[in-house]
């Protein structure tokens, strides 16, 4: 039997018309117009979804303190994964059972031009297997761990011509054209709304012939913290390699365990104090 369960991860600094940290950030002044629009985006995307045969879409919110999507406005066919505790962060409830995943208000890396561009929080870079990457890339690399294919990312101009540069051939919604990382030349929500419709039905199709994605083994990460103290503390991790003041390295031969050392190897750093 054919799948028919698709997975959105959903972040919040490549939803339409955010350009700051004043959008994305509770308590500022934008936050509570954007987590509408955000809503929105998701919204839209699964509109395109249902109308091309899906019959259940899993959302993570996948922003902050992944507390942001309104899940009273959200369209009823989704089932929404909220709160920060989860063991595979922003590819929580990833599984077998899914045709395909697709990435909405997704990001360009932390060595990127695009809005808000970061890997994570508490590093200045990110390296998969010697090149540097993007949230994108990791969380794609976590779906391929379960046969499951990204088809689909939405962001600014950056964030898919990186993911493309990974991934091959997906479906690449521009909402934005970002300027500098806190400008951007953004296109208006009900254009965005008929572009992330259309582009959710053509990666629905597309999941028939994409392949997950699945890095080389074994696979390396490579952090550059903020500051020298945060690789000192990562390195209590018996797994963990220093490269320099600032750089650790773990490696893994498959995607769940290099996470999962990329992860506690991250939170250590970040509990560090300056």
């Amino acid at each position: 039997m054919s799948k028919q369960r698709v997975y959105l991860s959903v972040d919040m600094e490549g939803i339409t018309g955010v350009v700051s940290s004043e959008d994305v950030a509770p308590g500022k002044m934008n936050y509570e117009r954007f987590r509408h629009q955000m809503t929105k985006d998701v919204n839209s995307v699964i509109t395109g979804l249902v109308e091309a045969g899906a019959e259940e879409v899993v959302v993570n919110d996948s922003h902050g303190n992944m507390q942001n999507i309104v899940i009273e406005e959200l369209h009823p066919m989704a089932q929404l994964i909220s709160g920060v505790n989860k063991p595979l962060y922003m590819m929580e409830g990833i599984d077998d059972s899914f045709r395909c995943a697709m990435f909405v208000g997704y990001h360009s890396m932390a060595t990127g031009k695009g809005v808000l561009s970061h890997t994570m929080s508490g590093v200045t870079r990110v390296k998969l297997n010697g090149k540097p990457t993007t949230e994108g890339e990791i969380n794609a690399m976590i779906a391929g761990h379960f046969g499951v294919p990204v088809t689909m990312v939405s962001g600014d101009q950056y964030t898919v011509s990186e993911l493309r540069e990974s991934l091959g051939d997906i479906e690449g919604v521009v909402v934005k054209y970002a300027i500098e990382r806190a400008s951007a030349r953004c296109l208006h929500p009900s254009v965005t709304t008929k572009l992330l419709t259309q582009a959710s039905k053509k990666a629905w199709t597309l999941a028939e012939s994409k392949k997950p994605y699945e890095p080389a083994r074994p696979i390396e990460f490579e952090l550059e913290f903020n500051h020298p103290g945060m690789a000192y503390r990562a390195g209590y991790l018996p797994f963990v390699e220093p490269v320099d003041a600032r750089t650790v390295r773990v490696t893994a031969g498959d995607a769940i365990t290099a996470w999962r050392m990329f992860w506690s190897t991250l939170l250590l750093g970040r509990s560090s104090l300056e």
